[in-house]
């Protein structure tokens, strides 16, 4: 108590001086607080020991015969000043003088001092830094040779020096020493298993940390080997299919042709009943597929390009679930387009005659130039070896391109000349034979064009993967993909394309039709033309 006494009249005397106390205590005096209930610990201490410690240079040195005082009145011994200064690590003994005089050491005897005087024999420092600890805990002046026999407990004569000083403390004060010491030292121990049972958290941390890395780098190739997989199984299976049509078909021609159009009929019925009952989610026969009007195959088509936008917004990085039903819609609708225009390709202008009517009315359709091919290629994203596939397939369509326009020519040359006049002699029986051989070229040359349109779009189907499939006829809806047009762009050709074979016949139907009859009416003449009497469907005619 008497201790502690001293401590608030030094902290006050200190505030009326003026002097104001900064928060800063070196690492070396830093001392956890002590447990014991009877040793309460002014907070300023440990203050006042790291501000002495680093304004020792700064203080004055006293007047010469003026005597320092301690707490209670009395003269402060300068054997302790000077013990403690050099302690303490001071070059003046003012530092020293005040530490003594504000913790309450001004009551030295020569037993206190006998032992301070001891510690040199140490080390310095060292024996510094525990007496600065034991100031900053509230330690009283004769537990120095405590704290030095618990810093030195090899040093024998220290500890009999130590000994001899403590016989004049007090016991209550070495009791209390020795239960700080022991606390200190759990608190030590604590700290050190601490920090090793962080080291080990971190360790484990890091490690579980690596092997979710690997997991996660494992699922990953684990779902691109099965997406590859599901890739060259669908192509595995589109092979197998062609096997079994033609299987089909020599069968059926086996029987004769009424047995072969039955068989390629049902093929296409078939094709065109799973992608309807896909798109819809209904079960549609092929009995429901051969009683179709225009507006139920509008119905549909629309049904799938609103499922495409569905899958499509949920942003470019797909997952497999995704991917998985963009394979399955654009498997079933290639497959009964391919069904469908390998027996009459000139369906396909009638496929696009569909598409345009789901477009507002009055809409001005323009296929897309080289730069619209440009920027669909673009957001393909193909791949070189795709790129590289499309345009051998370019070199090797090429020459047939350049004849099938050049035999058009020469067709369009011969029905010019071929035209009957308007003179009395309607008997022009060599104008008449011209115009039917030219007419007739005109229709084979027609029909190798749309295989020729066909065969690219199948090869476009091949190279691309099902997600670019399905990506291509959303971006290029109502058109489909102008293979031609867009290997034109990975060559780098700015020419205009020699031959158009879609865009010309496709954009004159639906100009004459809209010249005809305004929306809806271009449905009604539709109907009128495709399911005429005899017709068996939009996708297969007899």
């Amino acid at each position: 108590m008497l201790q502690e006494e001293r401590r608030l009249k030094v902290c006050s005397g200190q505030r009326k001086n003026g002097r104001a106390m900064q928060p800063y205590v070196p690492q070396s005096t830093a001392l956890p607080p002590p447990t014991a209930a009877n040793r309460p610990i002014d907070p300023n201490v440990q203050t006042l020991v790291g501000q002495l410690l680093m304004a020792q240079q700064q203080q004055p040195a006293p007047a010469p015969g003026q005597e320092l005082q301690g707490v209670d009145g009395e003269p402060i011994r300068p054997e302790a000043t000077r013990a403690l200064a050099q302690v303490l690590g001071a070059t003046s003994q003012a530092g020293a003088q005040n530490l003594l005089q504000m913790t309450g050491w001004g009551n030295t005897n020569e037993a206190s001092v006998q032992a301070v005087m001891q510690l040199l024999a140490g080390n310095p420092q060292m024996y510094g830094a525990e007496l600065s600890r034991q100031l900053a805990a509230g330690a009283g002046p004769y537990n120095i040779q405590a704290a030095q026999g618990s810093m030195d407990a090899g040093n024998s004569g220290a500890r009999a020096d130590s000994g001899s000083a403590g016989a004049a403390g007090k016991p209550e004060d070495n009791q209390a020493l020795t239960e700080e010491a022991l606390h200190l030292k759990r608190i030590q121990a604590t700290q050190e298993k601490n920090r090793r049972n962080q080291r080990k958290y971190r360790e484990r941390q890091k490690a579980k940390i690596s092997s979710s890395e690997q997991q996660i780098k494992d699922l990953m190739d684990k779902a691109e080997a099965l997406e590859r997989q599901n890739e060259h199984l669908n192509a595995r299976n589109r092979e197998l299919e062609v096997a079994a049509h033609v299987a089909a078909q020599n069968a059926a021609a086996a029987g004769g042709p009424e047995a072969a159009a039955a068989a390629r009929q049902k093929e296409v019925f078939q094709a065109l009943a799973r992608f309807c009952s896909q798109v819809s989610g209904e079960a549609i026969s092929e009995e429901q597929v051969k009683h179709f009007r225009f507006r139920d195959w509008r119905r549909f088509t629309q049904a799938y390009q609103d499922r495409l936008a569905q899958l499509f917004a949920r942003g470019s990085d797909l997952d497999i679930k995704t991917r998985t039903e963009l394979a399955s819609l654009v498997g079933a609708k290639h497959e009964a387009e391919r069904q469908a225009w390998t027996h009459t390709p000139q369906a396909i202008h009638k496929h696009y005659a569909l598409q345009a009517c789901l477009l507002p009315t009055n809409t001005t359709l323009t296929p897309p130039t080289l730069a619209g091919w440009q920027a669909i290629l673009a957001e393909l994203q193909l791949s070189p070896d795709q790129e590289q596939r499309l345009l051998s397939t370019r070199e090797a369509i090429l020459g047939q391109v350049q004849a099938i326009s050049a035999e058009r020519q020469r067709i369009s040359a011969a029905l010019q000349a071929a035209s009957p006049s308007l003179s009395q002699d309607m008997q022009q029986l060599e104008a008449h034979v011209l115009t039917s051989c030219a007419t007739e070229g005109l229709a084979k040359n027609m029909q190798r064009e749309d295989q020729l349109i066909f065969a690219l779009l199948h090869t476009f189907w091949e190279v691309a993967t099902p997600v670019q499939a399905a990506r291509a006829d959303q971006l290029c809806f109502p058109h489909l993909p102008d293979v031609l047009a867009m290997c034109s762009v990975l060559s780098r050709g700015q020419q205009q394309l020699p031959f158009n074979a879609r865009t010309k016949v496709e954009q004159s139907i639906v100009d004459a039709a809209s010249a005809a009859l305004p929306m809806p009416g271009l449905e009604e003449l539709l109907d009128a033309q495709v399911f005429k009497e005899g017709a068996l469907g939009l996708y297969f005619s007899p």
